[in-house]
């Protein structure tokens, strides 16, 4: 699975922040989330072992050839700028791929 994956996939786009602010941002929304107004270590626990096996599946993938990553500290960077760096990634190294955001 991971060889075919590895194979189909040119990016991928990691979003990450802190995890005291994705619990803030959890509780905050109205969206249901398994860790919603749980104790706030309740939270960040469900957020480790979900990182973690974020990043164990694209340690899998690396021993394929792995897809370019690209991550991006929703805490540090808007979603304008994260855009912009996706474009200009797209654009020096998909042989100038242009693509159009429209807001």
């Amino acid at each position: 699975m991971f060889e075919q994956w590895a194979s189909t996939l040119d990016m991928v786009i990691l979003l990450y922040a802190p995890n005291k602010i994705l619990v803030e941002r959890i509780n905050a929304r109205n969206q249901r989330h398994a860790v919603k107004s749980k104790p706030e270590l309740e939270a960040i626990k469900f957020l480790i072992r979900y990182r973690t096996s974020y990043e164990q599946m694209l340690a899998k993938l690396s021993a394929y050839g792995a897809p370019t990553l690209l991550q991006f500290d929703t805490s540090q960077a808007s979603i304008e700028q994260i855009v912009e760096q996706v474009l200009v990634y797209c654009n020096l190294n998909r042989g100038g791929l242009q693509l159009r955001i429209q807001g």
